[in-house]
């Protein structure tokens, strides 16, 4: 069982009533007191209670009764610079961009100057009224996952007690909703495709196999086998701010796939290499395919 961040290992208790009826409690020995040095356990309590709800409710009191660290006089700015250069390790790289641009963008220029201490339940209402004055919903949603993990990990670090926005809820972000092509639509749009010379081919590609836009682009030379007919999508190109993109050596789900391709989907990839030698034979030694892709420009 998880509180305020922590695992608690319980066990079940028998207990007696007067009428000879017998109940298995919850049972815990919950830490209320460390070494700040050493981190040795000085004092643990016994927590017994007849049903989940009363036992959360003993323990979270029984926590919130243990010292904070020093962190909690931290400005929150810094707190959060520090977790998210420890977090670097467990995200991918869009997503750790992405939190780089949230904080710098919407967190730091409200929220930074508080004391980790400070930072209380009516300051993030506070907080999250004007994020969705000026940015909408939906970057107000993602910003509150992003601080939700951050101050999951300031819970278990006892820098703070609990999490300041557990009981905020924002509204359902309204999602246009998704009107797909009709398969007449999509062969229509494989047929003009074809005219096209640079992009038709990589657009036809991703409607026929159904690869996402990134994998498309992402398609590296070497992705192809011409003896197999195999087409392996294993990196993507995100655009992360507008003229910046990142190359990630993994797809969505961090699962290369191999994908068997009919006679139709290897040419279009067998014309595009030869589309690319043209391309590179009028360069010259001005050619540049950076990231040895599958589909470019001349």
């Amino acid at each position: 069982m998880v509180i305020n961040g922590e695992t608690i290992n319980y066990s079940y208790k028998p207990q007696s009533c007067q009428n000879g009826t017998v109940y298995n409690y919850l049972r815990a020995y919950v830490v209320v007191s460390t070494d700040p040095l050493s981190g040795r356990v000085l004092e643990r309590k016994e927590v017994t209670a007849p049903n989940e709800d009363v036992f959360r409710r003993k323990i979270n009191a029984l926590q919130h009764a243990r010292p904070l660290t020093n962190g909690a006089l931290l400005p929150f700015g810094v707190y959060l610079e520090k977790w998210l250069v420890k977090s670097r390790l467990r995200l991918k790289p869009t997503t750790f961009s992405g939190y780089e641009y949230m904080l710098d963008h919407y967190i730091l220029k409200h929220l930074k100057d508080y004391l980790m201490s400070d930072i209380s339940e009516d300051v993030m209402y506070d907080f999250y009224d004007t994020l969705m004055d000026d940015h909408g919903v939906a970057t107000a949603t993602n910003v509150y996952y992003l601080l939700s993990s951050a101050f999951m990990s300031a819970v278990q670090q006892f820098i703070i007690y609990s999490n300041p926005q557990e009981n905020i809820r924002l509204p359902k972000v309204q999602k246009a909703p998704i009107i797909p092509l009709t398969q007449e639509e999509c062969h229509k749009l494989i047929e003009l495709s074809r005219e096209d010379i640079i992009y038709g081919k990589a657009i036809a590609l991703t409607l026929s196999l159904g690869l996402r836009i990134s994998e498309t682009v992402g398609l590296p030379i070497d992705a192809y086998d011409p003896v197999h007919k195999i087409l392996t999508i294993r990196r993507q190109i995100n655009q992360i701010r507008s003229g910046e993109y990142l190359i990630q050596n993994t797809t969505k789900n961090s699962i290369a796939r191999p994908l068997h391709l009919g006679d139709q989907a290897s040419q279009m990839i067998e014309e595009a290499l030869t589309q690319m030698e043209k391309f590179m034979a009028s360069a010259g030694q001005s050619w540049n395919n950076k990231y040895n892709c599958l589909f470019v420009n001349e």
